[in-house]
Parts: structure tokens; C-alpha cells; sequence
């Protein structure tokens, strides 16, 4: 009968303190939460485990950036027309054959653009 009492005993102790942890976590990430009002990362497509492509608009102007555990890289800055553009097609849809085809383009003609300058180097 003791061993059940100390049993109830301890869950409720360890629901107290998960609860606890619960809401001290949620308080500290008020204070550690950095909201960046200048920066919206768009779109942001995995490329490898450790590196992707992305959309990201900064103070207004668009940019296709690379994104790395060691390096972020500006590829491209996007035209205003570019830009409205690609967030009109981010608003129907994301999955429509015309913006896979429109990235792929801009993917390959900033790869290309990247391979020429190595291959100068």
C-alpha cells in the first residue's frame, strides 16, 4: 500500500516539475526570441543535407541566396519585377509546374555563372 501511495506520490511531484519546465522554457523564449523585421526568408528549398536555396527578402529587395553550415552566399538580387513576380506565384501556388521551371531556369543560369568564375580562378 506504501509503495502505491509514493508511487501517486511521485507523478504528481513529476507532473509539477514538467509543468514547471513547460513554463519557464515559454518565458525565456520571450526574452531570446530575436524577430528580425527586415528579413523574410520566402522560399528555402534543401539542396544537400547541409545546404539549400532560398528566396529571402531584405529592407524590400529580393535576393537568391545559398544557405551552409559554414557560408550564406548572395547568388542573385532579384529585379522589382522579378521579385513581385515570384511572390504572386508564391501566393497561388507553390507547386505549379511554371515556378519549378522558373526556379530550375534561375538555379541553373546562376550555377552556370558560378562554374565560369571557377573555372577562371
Amino acid at each position: 500500500m506504501e509503495a502505491i501511495l509514493a508511487s501517486i506520490k511521485m507523478l504528481i511531484i513529476l507532473g509539477v516539475v514538467i509543468y514547471l519546465i513547460s513554463l519557464s522554457m515559454k518565458v525565456l523564449n520571450r526574452y531570446t526570441t530575436q524577430t528580425a523585421k527586415g528579413i523574410v526568408v520566402l522560399q528555402k528549398v534543401g539542396v544537400t543535407k547541409n545546404s539549400s536555396i532560398g528566396v529571402v527578402q531584405i529592407a524590400g529587395t529580393y535576393y537568391v541566396m545559398s544557405f551552409s553550415e559554414t557560408h550564406n552566399q548572395i547568388m542573385k538580387e532579384l529585379t522589382v519585377d522579378e521579385g513581385k513576380l515570384f511572390l504572386q506565384n508564391l501566393q497561388t501556388s507553390t507547386t505549379t509546374p511554371e515556378i519549378k521551371q522558373d526556379f530550375a531556369k534561375l538555379l541553373k543560369e546562376t550555377s552556370d555563372r558560378i562554374l565560369k568564375k571557377r573555372s577562371k580562378r
